[in-house]
């Protein structure tokens, strides 16, 4: 199966990273360019977006066995859990070494 097409518009996918299914067979997919994660039907149909506004650069997204959708947004260092219907429950993490941070520095070039 192959759906979608590119864009900035609800429904649409600029750069997607991550990808998993919910209970319902409902694909969820990270959305890393447009900052949101983009939630279809299990034909492919577009259903609904969440965390526009908070998400940064969601990287790779999960779901728990509540039913919560787990992004972990790459920019802002942080993990964010929402319920299915977008509504924030809870969000951890910030840049940096210390315990509850991610990506602190990095080697290389």
């Amino acid at each position: 199966m192959r759906f979608g097409v590119r864009g900035r518009s609800p429904g649409q996918l600029q750069r997607p990273t991550g990808v998993t299914m919910d209970m319902n067979g409902d694909i969820i997919v990270a959305d890393y360019d447009n900052r949101w994660v983009s939630i279809f039907s299990s034909d492919g149909k577009f259903k609904n977006k969440i965390g526009a506004g908070r998400l940064l650069g969601p990287k790779g997204v999960a779901v728990d066995r509540n039913g919560h959708i787990i992004a972990v947004d790459n920019k802002a260092c942080c993990v964010f859990i929402f319920q299915s219907n977008g509504k924030l429950v809870t969000k951890f993490g910030a840049r940096g070494t210390s315990e509850r941070q991610f990506a602190g520095k990095r080697g290389g070039t």
